[in-house]
Formats: C-alpha cells, sequence, structure tokens
C-alpha cells in the first residue's frame, strides 16, 4: 500500500488501522481523520491518531568484545554483498572464530578477502556455494556446517532486488524476491531451532516502513521479516530480530558499531 502511495500520488490511498474489538464507529473515526488528510490512521478507544516518522537514537548498550565468541559456525547469507561484508567484519571483531558464506558465487576477490579476515581478526571464513531461495540447497549447506562444529546463528543478509512499478509488476520476479528474502527466512527459522541455534538475525529494509516507488517485492517481503520476526516468542532459546536497514547502509561502515545507529521510527500521535 505504502509503495502505491508513493506511485500514485494522485489518487488517494489511505490506511486505516483498527484493532480485533473496534466498531463501526471507530471506522467512522478513521475515515474523518483521512478526510482531514492522513495517510495513516490507527484507532484505538474511539481515538483517532495519525502515523509519522521521527528519527530515533537506539539506547542499547552496545555488545561486549566477545559477544560472538561462542562455538559453531555464524554464517551470513549473502555474505558477498556491501552490507554482508561489513556483518562479517563486525562479526570477527566479536570474536566470531568461524564464519560461513551462504551464497551462488564468489567473486573473483574471494580469497583475499577471506585472507584480510584471517589477518585482521583471526577469523575463518568459508565460503558454501548455495541459493537460499532453494529449500534443498539451504538444508543442505546448513546439515554440512552442523556436522562441522554446529550452527551458533545465522545473519539473514541475502536479498534480491527486481524493480518495476505495480503496473507492470511481474509475478515470477515477485516470487523470486519472495524467495529470498522471505521464504529463506521461514527456512532459516524451523531448522535453527530445530537444531539449537542461538540466533537469527534478518536484514529487512526501511522500505517497509516508508514504501519505495518501484519496490513493491522488496517492500512486502521485508514487511514479512519484521512481522516474522516480532511473532516469535521472546521465552525460546533462538532469538529472531529483524533490522529494517536504510538505504547506503552498505558503505556506512559505523552503523555496524554495535547496530545502534539512528535509524526512523513509527509514532503514532
Amino acid at each position: 500500500m505504502k509503495v502505491a502511495m508513493q506511485e500514485c500520488p494522485q489518487h488517494k490511498i489511505a490506511i486505516i488501522d483498527l484493532d480485533h474489538s473496534s466498531e463501526a464507529a471507530d471506522l467512522l473515526t478513521g475515515l474523518c481523520g483521512v478526510e482531514g488528510g492522513a495517510r495513516f490512521v490507527m484507532v484505538r478507544d474511539g481515538t483517532a491518531r495519525r502515523q509519522g516518522i521521527v528519527p530515533l537514537s537506539a539506547n542499547a548498550q552496545p555488545l561486549p568484545p566477545s559477544a560472538f565468541d561462542i562455538p559453531g559456525w555464524h554464517v551470513v547469507t549473502g555474505g558477498f554483498g556491501g552490507l554482508g561484508r561489513l556483518t562479517i567484519a563486525w562479526l570477527a571483531a566479536h570474536h566470531a572464530a568461524q564464519i560461513a558464506i551462504l551464497a551462488p558465487r564468489a567473486p573473483a576477490d574471494w580469497r583475499d578477502f577471506a585472507e584480510r579476515t584471517r589477518i585482521s581478526y583471526g577469523a575463518t571464513l568459508r565460503w558454501l556455494p548455495c541459493d537460499v531461495a532453494d529449500h534443498h540447497q539451504l538444508t543442505g549447506a546448513l546439515e554440512e556446517l552442523a556436522a562441522e562444529g554446529g550452527v551458533a546463528g545465522v545473519i539473514h543478509a541475502a536479498g534480491l532486488i527486481e524493480d518495476s512499478l505495480i503496473p507492470e509488476e511481474d509475478e515470477a520476479a515477485f516470487k523470486r524476491v519472495w524467495a529470498v528474502k522471505a521464504e529463506a527466512s521461514d527456512a532459516l527459522q524451523s531448522w535453527l531451532a530445530a537444531h539449537g541455534s542461538r540466533y537469527l538475525l534478518l536484514y529487512s529494509s526501511a522500505a517497509a516502513m516508508m514504501g519505495t516507488a518501484g519496490q513493491t517485492a522488496h517492500a512486502s517481503a521485508c514487511g514479512y521479516l519484521d512481522g516474522f520476526a516480532e511473532a516469535q516468542r521472546s521465552d525460546t532459546a533462538l532469538k529472531v530480530i529483524s533490522i529494517a536497514w536504510v538505504p547506503g547502509a552498505d558503505s556506512a561502515g559505523p552503523m555496524m558499531t554495535g547496530f545502534r545507529a539512528a535509524s526512523p521510527r513509527r509514532v503514532w500521535g
């Protein structure tokens, strides 16, 4: 919907958020908010609130230097991309000794990249050819790592961008984007939970929150990641977190420091 708003500003498109106990009067309240110019309206207890976005500096404490000094492989899907490489350096800096990259292909500088990481941090890098959209390939790669020391956790940085405006949206392209980002997340969560892993970090995008013209599939998949992480139980051994990166994050090294950089947050008021 938010992508549609960006692509079709000439049309009046709005979202009214009602909860399960809402009545007809709440819908009317929401419609009044839309008539007043709001594009996003949430109605609770008979009161309409508009959605806005404000910058928020996270107040989480930085991770201790040895946060990832735990047995097993730390897996990064899509690890050869800009954000993936920053993630690998971040893991290694926090004492992750064994890091595995899942990606269909390795770039020409792969061996140099692995050697630089070893020299700088003492970490071992391993690449497993794997298309994470293929369930059998993904499971096979994880099982191989499980047999060689176990899997501590996964950072799911893999993604696919196939931009197109909504009228030209191709179903096959949408499915490809969805499979890499959303379906792979389901498969990862199921496998990690069954094998006693510690964490699953999902790399989402601010496109899901703000909408980006031409990125219906990407925004939808990232929105799914955000909801998927929020729906996980907090009392399980596997911790699932979704991180919505802003454009340009793949070249912003300081943003990786404890994942504490300023980011937009939705507020209602």
